[in-house]
């Protein structure tokens, strides 16, 4: 029953994400078809089924009091996130009149701009200058994370990986403020940084 209800929710979704989005293609990305593949269908989506259908092994849940209620409470709260938050999308759109179609595709059809008083060799030496930045912070995170959970998990691990991006994040031994300023935020900031490298920095640690 839950696999079927998953899968319900799962259609009207991703017909109401690409309304709202104009496009879910992956060569095309865009703002909401990120949020709809990464923080919707992979952080929680996926995860809430196979919770649902107790296929999982987190130590957090097993501490719960009641966790098998606490299981299909979560379950519904994400399905019901994941029909609410397109629609709303959808309905905004519609009431202001935005077609996000026609919208991306004049975008993407648009010619380039240069930035004010810059020329496109200066702006190219700055993000280069800002990338090359964001690589040593990545570098100098890693050297300093006493244990990367992706690696380990590469490497074969008894222990629980969320229990190891816990202590990883813990004992850090190097500086906060350079690891979370250069290293983990900068991806959100720059569009020409080592943008998947970060990610998966990110995502591991």
């Amino acid at each position: 029953m839950d696999v079927l209800i998953w899968l319900m929710v799962l259609v009207a979704s991703t017909l109401m994400f690409r309304y709202a989005a104009g496009t879910l293609s992956l060569t095309t990305p865009n703002l909401v078809s990120i949020v709809y593949y990464y923080s919707f269908l992979l952080s929680s989506f996926i995860g809430a089924l196979l919770i649902s259908l107790g296929m999982d092994d987190y130590y957090m849940i097993r501490k719960l009091f009641r966790p098998e209620e606490y299981r299909r409470i979560g379950f519904v709260v994400v399905c019901f996130v994941m029909i609410v938050f397109p629609l709303a999308m959808v309905v905004v759109s519609r009431l202001c009149g935005f077609e996000a179609r026609q919208e991306f595709h004049a975008y993407l059809q648009k010619p380039l701009s240069p930035l004010t008083g810059a020329t496109g060799d200066q702006v190219f030496y700055a993000f280069l200058a800002l990338s090359l930045l964001s690589f040593v912070a990545i570098a100098y995170m890693i050297w300093k994370t006493p244990t990367i959970p992706v690696f380990a998990l590469l490497t074969g691990t008894d222990e629980s990986l969320a229990a190891l991006r816990i202590e990883a994040s813990r004992h850090f031994a190097g500086n906060v403020l350079f690891r979370n300023i250069f290293a983990i935020t900068r991806f959100l900031r720059l569009p020409k940084n080592p943008l998947f490298l970060s990610l998966f920095v990110y995502f591991s640690i």
